[in-house]
């Protein structure tokens, strides 16, 4: 971490252009006198002074936080809350929605172009931000480092000349970063400053750098080291390299790294947190979740799974009024990865603590079903409201937003497709030989065979040449996996034939595969829902056709493609459609598990997930710190632990709307509760990536200015942290459960290492062991 003067500080400044658009549609207005008629109290005459009539910011304006950028607003008169809304008092209902751009950047930003056209608005920012702490600087050397700190100017070291220096380096950062060239050009830039001149000196041009810059330092009576003094206590430290250094503030500066997130933000339609930037949610992946276990962390874990990677509304408003409310038993992305299992064709019931996969059979489907679906249908492209009969028919699912299955009926039965190879081990049958027989004979021969097997009578006798044949290879193989088959059937007290082939399938509720219409009357669909149609086109073009009474090769060609189509819905198979093909359209399996696991639904949204509760910092070093405190930053305080300031303000007699005033005015009541808060309740740190149970800790919050989170430097080697940009997740526990296993995890429990016993994981080292020494 390097420690900058003010006065170098205000010279570091980064330029930085933002382009700001908004997407015009038909249900928008636009125009100044416009918004400001249904708006009026919304921004001062000042503020509405920097925009063009058409509500757009006028090149050239300096913009603050807060102010308009571009005016819109969209018709709001038939959502469903502001109907709600008029139901209460017409006072409070609104023709309009507020949709403009307003900026909320910490810097000022000046306008530098406006474009308007009939779709599009876009205005282009230049923002000049000054140095912080937690932004990035670096020399030409691979010298890099963070601004740990910014102090006044005089209150820096003073050189022998009695001026105080810029910028302070560790020492031992310039032998971490071991390119001497860094301390040859701080030497060079003394001459160079003392006579004027300036040095280009192209490389490998010299047979001996050093001696070279030694001559120089000596033929212009200049030391590279010098006696240099602490203006506050007047203690003389000698022997410290000072020179003159080009260095330079880079682009990433501690912004693009800082994130807190409460309980309020956007959600996609699983209901997982979303969004990104200031308020975007940071995940628990694959390493973090290890790591966790690693500490035997159940409460944490559980809090993480089902509470905070969802939205929890109704938890959290019963929470935040003071109340105990049950933590949820699921969460969305469970329930529709076991929709989409069935999708699939599998059935999943829990027994106790364990979840067991069985074979959908068409008694399952019926039994949860609300009706026939016989239309492919989605919505009116008019109206845009479903259509009857169709998908999202009202009566049968509930509409766009429904909960509730219905189910395919089928022309004839059709091999379960995720049972295809048990239906070939049952029939001893061959895959060509299958597919003939349910081509030639149909999907109720299949059936009818499966049926006829006598499960027990079977088991015997396969177990019987298990124990008394002699088999081996392929043999050992097939009649391995036919017995596992027969077993399984057993077990389930259900026919193969019943087990194994399907005459209706399921249609998961709407919520599952939603269909959703944007502002512009665009849809955003569900793969589900085009692989479901094509199955349902195909369903009902077999039917037309023996009720026609063709038969031979028409009905075996479309009995195959009924197969075909059953396949793609579960997923087994890409679909045959090349316009679909190139949509990327995927079925149930595939959807589940991805191109590689980490990208499909069940890692990526049912294991894992993006949290509530959550942020994110730049690091860097505070040896004021204790060994179990971490600096963090205000904003971030405020934000992740509004819930929690909420519930003590409602416990203590405060009403909704005098708590949301008390935390956003941060009165003094809400900053108490705020210190009590963070007294009781640890923040908990991982460092990405998280390669062992130490890369996540615990730690007591002190609040600190600015946008950086403070560490004491006696972590970096368990959290093998560095302080050139490095930043670090920050999650908060939720219940006394959790809290306590937190501090389970404080650094001071955390002493020792998983290598050997008496290993010390945290110890002093480099400027610490200097500072014990001194």
């Amino acid at each position: 971490g390097l420690v900058v003067s003010e006065d170098a500080a205000k010279k570091m400044t980064s330029v930085h252009s933002d382009k700001v658009i908004l997407r015009v549609t038909k249900t928008m207005t636009m125009g100044k006198d416009k918004y400001t008629a249904a708006f009026p109290t919304s921004f001062t005459k000042t503020q509405l002074d920097k925009l063009d009539s058409g509500g757009v910011a006028k090149k050239g304006e300096i913009l603050e936080a807060g102010d308009p950028i571009i005016l819109a607003m969209e018709d709001n008169s038939q959502s469903r809350a502001n109907q709600v809304l008029g139901l209460l008092h017409k006072s409070l209902r609104h023709p309009f929605r507020d949709c403009s751009e307003v900026y909320d950047g910490l810097f000022q930003a000046e306008v530098v172009d406006a474009i308007s056209t009939p779709t599009l608005r876009t205005v282009v920012l230049k923002i000049e931000k000054p140095l912080q702490p937690g932004d990035k600087l670096a020399g030409s050397y691979g010298n890099k480092g963070t601004c740990s700190k910014i102090v006044p100017t005089d209150q820096m070291p003073l050189d022998e000349s009695g001026n105080p220096v810029d910028i302070v380096f560790s020492s031992t950062g310039v032998i971490s970063r071991i390119n001497a060239g860094q301390i040859l050009e701080g030497a060079l830039g003394k001459v160079a400053l003392k006579t004027g001149n300036t040095y280009s000196i192209e490389n490998y041009s010299k047979p001996d750098y050093v001696k070279f810059v030694k001559d120089e330092l000596k033929k212009y009576n200049i030391k590279d080291k010098e006696t240099i003094t602490d203006p506050i206590t007047g203690k003389k430290i000698p022997n410290v390299f000072v020179g003159v250094q080009h260095y330079h503030k880079l682009f990433k500066t501690t912004d693009t790294n800082f994130a807190a997130r409460g309980i309020e933000g956007g959600f996609d339609q699983d209901e997982s947190p979303s969004g990104s930037g200031i308020t975007g949610p940071k995940a628990l992946g694959n390493m973090e979740i290890n790591a966790l276990l690693a500490h035997n962390a159940r409460s944490l874990l559980r809090e993480g799974t089902l509470l905070r990677s969802s939205k929890n509304m109704d938890f959290w408003k019963d929470f935040q009024n003071g109340n105990n409310p049950n933590m949820p038993q699921e969460k969305k992305t469970f329930s529709r990865f076991s929709a989409i299992l069935k999708q699939a064709g599998i059935n999943i019931k829990r027994e106790g603590d364990k979840l067991k996969a069985l074979p959908l059979t068409d008694k399952d489907i019926l039994a949860v079903s609300s009706g026939e679906i016989r239309e492919g249908l989605r919505i009116n492209a008019t109206t845009l409201k479903p259509e009857p009969g169709g998908l999202f028919d009202p009566a049968l699912t509930g509409g766009l937003n429904g909960t509730r299955w219905s189910h395919i009926k089928l022309v004839e039965p059709v091999i379960n497709p995720i049972f295809f190879d048990a239906v070939k081990s049952l029939l001893n049958l061959d895959t060509y030989q299958l597919e003939t027989m349910h081509t030639k004979e149909g999907g109720m021969a299949v059936r009818n065979a499966l049926n006829s097997i006598d499960v027990k009578k079977e088991i015997k006798i396969e177990e019987d040449k298990l124990y008394n044949d002699k088999l081996s290879g392929s043999q050992l193989d097939k009649t391995v996996k036919r017995v596992k088959c027969l077993k399984a059937l057993d077990e389930a007290g259900v026919k193969a034939g019943d087990a194994y082939t399907l005459s209706v399938v399921p249609v998961i509720p709407p919520t599952m595969r939603p269909l959703i219409i944007g502002t512009t009357g665009d849809t955003m669909d569900s793969d589900a829902n085009t692989l479901y149609r094509d199955l349902i086109l195909q369903n009902n073009t077999f039917k037309k056709i023996k009720d026609a009474g063709f038969d031979g090769e028409t009905i075996e060609e479309n009995r195959k493609s009924l197969q075909k189509r059953m396949s793609e819905l579960t997923g087994l198979t890409s679909p045959e459609s090349p316009m679909i093909k190139s949509r990327g359209i995927k079925g149930a399996l595939e959807f589940i598990s991805g191109e590689v696991p980490k990208d499909g639904y069940f890692q990526r949204k049912v294991i894992y997930g993006k949290m509530n509760l959550s942020g994110r910092a730049t690091i860097s070093p505070d040896t004021s710190l204790g060994l179990d405190e971490v600096g963090l930053p205000e904003k971030a305080a405020w934000e992740m632990y509004k819930p929690f300031i909420a519930r003590r303000l409602s416990q203590l007699g405060y009403s909704p709307l005098k708590v949301q005033e008390a935390i956003e005015s941060r009165l003094p009541i809400a900053t108490k509760v705020l210190h009590e808060e963070l007294e009781k309740r640890p923040v908990i740190i991982n460092r990405a990536p998280t390669l062992w149970r130490h890369g996540i800790l615990a730690a007591k919050p002190v609040l600190r200015d600015g946008k950086n989170l403070q560490i004491n430097p006696i972590w970096e080697k368990g959290l093998n942290a560095d302080y050139d940009g490095d930043a670090m997740q920050i999650h908060l526990p939720i219940s006394d459960e959790a809290i306590n296993e937190a501090h389970s995890f404080l650094p001071s429990k955390q002493l020792y290492t998983d290598k050997k016993k008496g290993d010390l994981l945290m110890v002093p080292t480099n400027e610490p062991i200097l500072g014990l020494y001194k």
